[in-house]
């Protein structure tokens, strides 16, 4: 029995073993001149030892955000590779080689510091829906440009933010991360990116630029009125600032938004409005104030939405504005809010 037992607790750390530090490999392919990789292993030789795989490699740069400058084998500034970082291997004959390199798996990256300016980011990995520069630069006004090296072109293809903020193709051309690759990104603060999960995460923001975004649609009704409670207003189509906010009353940043969409924007008594959200943590309401008419303002409450849901008919009311007030419950989903609300309406003593 306790030779059996002992078979068995060699047996189970013989699995661990493996499965902890199961070896792989990464081969990288050099492009004549200069090539932009990082590590989709965890590797453990030196810089000094990685020129020695192959003689046709004249150096590595890394780029120090903190410094502004780079970092080379040759000058002996590199000391050390990891992955997660980006690297620049310098491929000194006139064709295309290659290298391969051995590691242990990787499982996670974590954070990696951006700091306000341009950031040479690795990327080791990535989620499995593909996610292009425009895309996570619609869902982040923190990042001014995200720049890709071209060997055969000799330059740098370039989606940036012109002078009004919106994401340009400077080359027509849009690309999408990969695994081995390594780009720079030009921030306007200091943040951080995440890619260990379903999607590339900027700071720490929640929001998944590949989720489809929840609807938020209805009618601004001024004139749907509860003169009980003195909400009684007539139709006049006159303009509304129409806010779309969180259950603390703040209004909703872009980054949580659809891209292209607006918050606030204008809209008329008796027309429909719609906003388009992407941050699924959240319980939202809609606030509409009268451009004109002093204190004139109503508002429905929405509750918690969910990726590419459809809230329909929350029309912004003196009624639903009574029902917000006194009801509102930020841990409700938006669907069920709804139908409370229609109980209510529906209840002859509510509105007595």
């Amino acid at each position: 029995m306790r030779n059996r037992l002992l078979i068995a607790i060699m047996l189970i750390v013989m699995m661990f073993a493996t499965t902890a530090f199961a070896q792989t490999s990464q081969t990288i392919t050099l492009k004549s001149g200069f090539n932009f990789a990082s590590f989709t292993t965890a590797i453990s030789i030196t810089p000094q030892q990685l020129l020695t795989l192959n003689s046709n490699i004249e150096d590595v740069y890394l780029y120090s955000a903190a410094a502004g400058s780079f970092l080379s084998v040759k000058d002996g500034t590199l000391t050390s590779l990891a992955a997660g970082k980006g690297y620049i291997v310098k491929n000194s004959s006139g064709t295309e080689t290659s290298v391969t390199v051995s590691g242990t798996a990787i499982s996670t990256i974590g954070s990696i510091t951006l700091k306000s300016g341009f950031n040479l980011i690795g990327f080791s990995k990535v989620p499995t829906t593909a996610v292009t520069f425009s895309s996570l630069m619609a869902s982040y006004s923190t990042i001014k440009g995200l720049y890709k090296w071209s060997p055969a072109a000799g330059a740098f293809l370039q989606v940036v933010r012109d002078a009004s903020g919106t994401v340009t193709l400077l080359d027509g051309s849009d690309p999408t991360f990969k695994a081995g690759e390594s780009y720079f990104f030009n921030v306007t603060a200091d943040t951080t990116v995440n890619y260990d999960g379903t999607s590339i995460v900027v700071g720490a923001s929640p929001v998944d630029p590949t989720a489809k975004a929840a609807e938020i649609t209805g009618t601004i009704n001024s004139a749907a009125g509860m003169a009980e409670l003195g909400l009684n207003y007539q139709t006049s189509g006159e303009a509304f600032d129409v806010t779309l906010v969180d259950s603390d009353g703040n209004a909703v940043p872009s980054i949580s938004l659809d891209a292209a969409e607006t918050n606030p924007k204008v809209v008329n008594d008796g027309q429909s409005y719609s906003f388009k959200v992407k941050d699924f943590t959240k319980a939202y309401k809609v606030i509409a104030k009268a451009k004109v008419t002093a204190n004139k303002m109503v508002s429905v409450f929405v509750g918690k939405v969910k990726a590419d849901e459809k809230i329909t008919n929350r029309d912004v009311t003196p009624i639903s504005t009574a029902i917000s007030m006194i009801y509102a419950d930020p841990t409700k989903e938006a669907s069920a809010f709804k139908a409370d609300e229609e109980l209510k309406k529906a209840d002859a003593n509510f509105q007595k």
